[in-house]
């Protein structure tokens, strides 16, 4: 206190104390100018000779001093540059001729000075001049650390070249080492400690870490990761694990290609299966392309090519999306259900490239692939990837819901296009060039041609079990048939409001039951192409029972037990063999047996057998005849005395006929002609008996009650039971005795059947003498009148014929107005039958064998 107090009183200042402050002043003063001068002195001797630091640049004195000595002297540019250059030349394998490289202390001081200068971009000159009108234009509103970057990175695009190419060098940085994106680091530091303590900053790893445990981060690091991945997806240099794997298989394919707008990764996608490609660089790209699929956004060409097509189709779909990528990628599910609506030719491109992709390998449809990864580690472990969806089909039945769920969904949006059939365009690939040449791809066109040659002689077998087997599949549901589902869409939409057909799951198969209701209610179709469709998938239904999902359902079992010797693929006798079992089958067996069979008889083409068995005499006899509504029929069985009929076509008509009369729902024209009838005069009758013929003996016994429409139905099925004679037949059993016992004893039927000469006997009988059941029968088929005429079966065609137009006239089909009609018809089988006579004994009996496979009645 006292030396204090000393000093502040000038009055006791004495000269020495003044002294002694002046020489301390003096040393200090020379001490600054000495360390000055040799500051001075070291930064003229310094690389360069720069005569003031830049904090944009390296220290020349710090961590890097020695490296900058070897390789930057004298100085070209900034000593930064420098370095990097010779750590790109490191990476290549240049080695410099002095064999030194870079310190990892330098490395270290090259990292800080990067990722400061990218949070702060006045300490990176080059983007600052490079960018400085673009960040004044777009950018000059964000703050905080790597505000601007992060502003100018997601507006590249709109960039100028310069600040472009600069602002790509930042986002590789950043793409390599996490702590160079500065709002990454930010929102994600926390998390990487906690998760990824243990793993490098550089090559990308912190993302990928993180990425492997989404589940576990914050909100908003999720956000940000999903943000660099988006903003990076354009270009093959920012993948790091990509560019590292694919670097060689890029030059050998891709050399040509300029980097960006992802044309790198779309060469290496169509380069991937290329016997040269490497495995390595193939399963990178693999990769790629299952997270493109998890999300729109991360398929830059898709997002800019489908951007009109998504706001107007899937515009709905935005709603739901955020900040992180889509859990269901609703928006590209969306593009690929709606693919028919879009407009913008590129995007239905690139659409259909993400559908094929799926087809090619399950994985491929991120979605899919997640929802199915249990059911296939357990009934498809070993299976190729580009099976594994067949595979899974075949296990539909014993997947989980979701998979069940996520399968049926795959499999309608890879219907009605060839090229997301893999395994049956591999297969096809001539049989497409030789009988589908010029026709659509897509919208079933090449599926359906190929579908009607399955038959041909010239489809190779691998070809033809291919499209089979797409086939079965394709018929569990008819939104699986492209062609159906979308001709039949309003037709099928009605007959569900109407609830005359069932509605289906959204993404569950209905296992056929709307294409039955199709068939059943064709009557109430108007659209002629959906019409056309049905049709069609019928008759190659009547070809394959595997196409007939609900008769397959309800009788696997049956047929098991009843038909096991039988092959699979003999459709005619496994028919055959049920019918001969009817009586046992289980009734839902019985139910769908009955309406494939009613179905079956409604149109000739839907018999397989008859048109086989038939077909020239078809040409021959009836080729102007409608093969629908049993016409084409009913003229075989006019010609069955013609010597030019074929033995096995008279077989097949036979059985047929036998068939008719044992139900009346087999006889077409009966059905519905009669229903009313069946209604009103038969309703006691039990219609689990049908197939004995209880219905067509109560119209038989009740006839003259029988409406007009009905009564000429009648009248002809009673008529050609009798034509085509068997001894044992349902409808005919009342005659049996009266045959036996008045008709010619010299002819021998073969297997009960005779042509023309018992129908004849009972006809020319008195008819008091026959039994009343049988006598009803005749008079039915008979009824009074007398012409003899040469070409009665031509009578009895045309007096159908007169019918038919009286009807399209608007006539009205009662008893009294039937005249004209059953006279013609009665005299015109009369003269039939006399020609019959006739023959009878200017020769043998005309008998012949039939053979009748598996029991069919």
């Amino acid at each position: 206190m006292a030396f204090r107090s000393y000093i502040r009183s000038p009055r006791r200042t004495s000269v020495t104390v003044l002294l002694i402050m002046v020489i301390l002043f003096q040393s200090t003063l020379t001490r600054s100018q000495d360390e000055n001068s040799s500051k001075s002195e070291s930064a003229e001797n310094a690389p360069g000779s720069d005569t003031s630091v830049d904090e944009s640049d390296l220290d020349p004195k710090g961590n890097c001093s020695e490296d900058i000595n070897v390789f930057c002297t004298p100085k070209k540019g900034s000593y930064l540059d420098c370095i990097i250059l010779q750590l790109q030349n490191e990476q290549a394998g240049v080695t410099h001729p002095s064999g030194r490289e870079v310190a990892a202390d330098c490395k270290l001081e090259i990292r800080t000075l990067k990722i400061n200068s990218y949070k702060d971009l006045t300490l990176n000159k080059k983007i600052e001049t490079a960018c400085g009108k673009d960040i004044q234009k777009t950018c000059s509103e964000f703050l905080g650390e790597g505000g601007v970057l992060g502003c100018l990175r997601a507006n590249k695009e709109a960039l100028s070249e310069n600040c472009q190419n600069e602002v790509f060098k930042a986002e590789a940085d950043a793409a390599n080492d996490f702590q160079m994106d500065p709002l990454l680091y930010e929102k994600c530091s926390k998390d990487a400690r906690a998760y990824c303590t243990d793993v490098s900053p550089t090559g990308g790893r912190i993302q990928a870490c993180l990425r492997a445990r989404t589940t576990k981060l914050t909100y908003p690091c999720k956000a940000e990761l999903f943000r660099q991945e988006q903003e990076n997806a354009g270009d093959f240099r920012l993948n790091v694990e990509l560019y590292k794997a694919c670097e060689n298989d890029k030059q050998k394919f891709c050399a040509n290609v300029r980097p960006g707008n992802a044309r790198i990764k779309d060469c290496l996608e169509n380069s991937r299966l290329d016997p040269e490609f490497s495995q390595t660089c193939k399963d990178e790209v693999d990769k790629m392309l299952a997270r493109r699929s998890e999300d729109f956004r991360l398929d830059p060409i898709l997002r800019e090519s489908c951007q009109s097509d998504i706001h107007e189709v899937c515009g709905s779909e935005l709603e739901y999306l955020t900040d992180l990528p889509e859990e269901v990628p609703r928006v590209l599910h969306c593009l690929q259900d709606y693919k028919d609506e879009l407009k913008d030719p590129m995007c239905q491109k690139e659409v259909h490239k993400v559908l094929v992709r799926a087809a090619q390998d399950y994985r491929l449809d991120a979605w899919f692939a997640k929802s199915c990864e249990e059911s296939k580690q357990k009934f498809c472990k070993d299976v190729d990837n580009s099976k594994v969806l067949q595979c899974l089909q075949k296990s539909r039945k014993n997947v989980d819901d979701n998979c069940r769920s996520a399968l049926f969904d795959m499999e309608w949006r890879l219907s009605g296009d060839i090229d997301y059939k893999i395994a049956m365009k591999n297969a096809c690939g001539l049989e497409i060039g030789k009988f589908c040449q010029g026709l659509r791809r897509d919208r079933g066109d090449t599926i359906e041609c190929l579908q009607q040659r399955v038959d041909d002689p010239e489809m190779r077998e691998e070809c033809r079990k291919e499209v089979i087997a797409d086939e079965v599949e394709s018929a569990k549901d008819y939104r699986l048939n492209y062609r159906i589902y979308n001709d039949c869409y309003e037709d099928v939409t009605n007959l569900q409001t109407s609830q005359v057909c069932q509605v289906c799951k959204r993404s569950e198969p209905c296992e056929g039951i709307v294409l039955e209701c199709l068939q059943t209610n064709m009557d109430q179709i108007k659209s002629e192409e959906c019409l056309k469709d049905v049709f069609s998938f019928t008759v190659k239904e009547s070809r394959n029972l595997e196409l007939n999902a609900p008769l397959q359902q309800a009788c696997q079992p049956d047929i098991q037990k009843y038909c096991p010797k039988l092959e699979t693929k003999d459709h005619t006798n496994t028919l055959r063999c049920l019918r001969s079992h009817r009586s046992k089958l289980a009734k839902e067996c019985k139910d769908e047996e009955l309406r494939f069979s009613v179905m079956e008889a409604s149109d000739i083409r839907l018999t397989p057998s008859l048109m086989n068995a038939c077909g020239a005499e078809l040409s021959q006899f009836c080729k102007s005849v409608s093969p629908a509504n049993g016409e084409a029929f009913k003229c075989l069985q006019m010609h069955l005395e013609d010597v030019e009929m074929g033995t096995p076509c008279k077989i097949e008509v036979d059985l047929q006929e036998a068939r008719q009369a044992s139900d009346y729902r087999l006889d077409v024209r009966v059905r519905k002609e009669c229903q009313e009838d069946v209604n009103t005069l038969c309703s006691d009758v039990d219609p689990i008996e049908e197939g004995h013929a209880p219905v067509l003996k109560c119209f038989v016994s009740k006839f003259h009650k029988l409406s007009g429409g009905c009564q000429t139905e009648v009248a002809y099925a009673a008529r050609m039971a009798l034509w085509q004679y068997r001894l044992g037949s349902n409808l005919t059993a009342d005659c049996d005795d009266d045959v036996q016992k008045s008709c010619d004893k010299d002819v021998k039927p073969i297997e009960n059947v005779v042509i023309g000469s018992y129908g004849q006997c009972l006809t020319s009988q008195n008819l008091k003498k026959l039994n009343s059941g049988c006598r009803a029968l005749v008079q039915a088929a008979t009824k009074e009148g007398s012409y003899v005429g040469g070409r009665p079966e031509v009578d009895l065609a045309a007096a159908i014929a007169k019918l038919k137009e009286y009807k399209a006239n608007g006539g009205d089909l009662t008893q009294s107005s039937m005249t004209f009609f059953w006279m013609t018809t009665a005299v015109a089988f009369i003269a039939l039958l006399a020609v019959v006579l006739l023959r009878k004994y200017s020769g043998p009996p005309r008998a012949y064998t039939v053979v009748v496979k598996g029991g069919d009645v």
